[in-house]
């Protein structure tokens, strides 16, 4: 079967590979751009273990081919793995069941929150937080006293580890499938 070149953008980079049209979306994602955020789990499209946004729209990758997604804009799981989620910790409705513990109830804090947490676009996201933030700095309604942050060592004899920012310690592998060995030679 003729291979066909596709330039599909995932999670905010583009990606330009010659595909097999009956390559599936969840095949293409995992083996041939390694991420392993979106699984496979009974191959019909049942159980939502493949979804993906294709678009911003939800698909079940399995049931999707890579060349569907050509010239589209795909998000995953690792896409959204760094991005963070003020809203439990500042929107008023979380003032008894979350950790808004300080109280705040802002009306134009809320909407940017809930703004920020219910679009994939990443740029509208961005400007939502931003929102927040400043209305979060003018006010001051609690001092942020710790942010973890995590920080590892990597041998020189690796190469291709990216250093993205880490909100969780399993974030350093999130490229392992990137790294390289150097061998002595």
């Amino acid at each position: 079967m003729t291979s066909r070149e596709i330039t599909v953008t995932v999670n905010g980079q583009a990606y330009t590979r010659a595909v097999e049209p009956r390559l599936l979306l969840s095949d293409f994602l995992r083996h041939e751009l390694h991420l392993t955020g979106t699984h496979v789990g009974c191959e019909h499209g049942v159980c939502g273990a493949c979804t993906v946004l294709l678009d911003g729209v939800p698909v079940r990758s399995c049931l999707t081919f890579a060349v569907q997604a050509g010239g589209h804009v795909v998000g995953t799981v690792e896409g959204l793995a760094a991005d963070p989620d003020p809203y439990q910790g500042w929107h008023s409705s979380q003032s008894e069941t979350g950790y808004n513990f300080a109280n705040w109830s802002n009306p134009q804090a809320d909407q940017a929150l809930e703004e920020g947490r219910l679009t994939t676009d990443q740029a509208k996201r961005k400007a939502a937080y931003a929102t927040f933030q400043q209305l979060f700095a003018a006010e001051v309604p609690s001092l942020v006293l710790y942010y973890p942050q995590y920080h590892f060592a990597v041998s020189k004899k690796i190469t291709g580890v990216t250093a993205d920012p880490l909100d969780t310690p399993a974030d350093r592998f999130r490229t392992i499938a990137e790294w390289k060995f150097k061998s002595a030679t």
